[in-house]
């Protein structure tokens, strides 16, 4: 091989590298779930908002995130570390240190709300709502995502 033909491979490889690698993250992210049509469910159509898991598919989680669910008291948040209760639709046989309910305390239907989820487990987290006996999570009201260790876990999540 030539000495033009070793620099242009190995500038091939020095651009292929930096092109794969992603930088480290420098600061925690606000995540709105479904951008700006959020959380929603329409139970007449048995249709989510918008496809859950291609939006979780393209970004990246890290250890002290936080996940913003806008939506309405019609829906619920559940995050597990289960894939069992994921795949299930239901909180039935989880236990109370692997999953967690999350609906504002509001029980009256129709009403907007704003759920704030920190990430604070490495690893596989799932969400879901388990509303109309997971009618709405079997139809799409749900993704999974790979939480990373980032920056770690601030002290006020700690």
């Amino acid at each position: 091989m030539t000495g033009a033909t070793i620099l242009h491979l190995i500038t091939m490889a020095v651009l292929v590298t930096a092109a794969t690698t992603q930088a480290p993250p420098t600061k925690y992210i606000n995540h709105t779930v479904g951008d700006n049509v959020g959380w929603f469910f329409n139970s007449t159509t048995n249709t989510t908002a918008t496809n859950y898991s291609s939006w979780a598919a393209s970004r990246t989680f890290n250890l002290g995130d936080y996940l913003i669910f806008k939506t309405s008291s019609n829906q619920t948040v559940i995050q597990t570390y289960n894939l069992t209760t994921f795949k299930n639709c239901s909180i039935d046989d989880s236990s109370y240190n692997d999953t967690f309910v999350y609906n504002g305390g509001n029980t009256v239907f129709n009403q907007a709300l704003t759920i704030i989820v920190p990430l604070t487990t490495q690893g596989p987290n799932y969400f879901f709502s388990d509303a109309s006996d997971g009618i709405q999570c079997q139809h799409g009201l749900a993704f999974d995502i790979n939480v990373s260790r980032g920056l770690g876990l601030p002290l006020s999540l700690n």
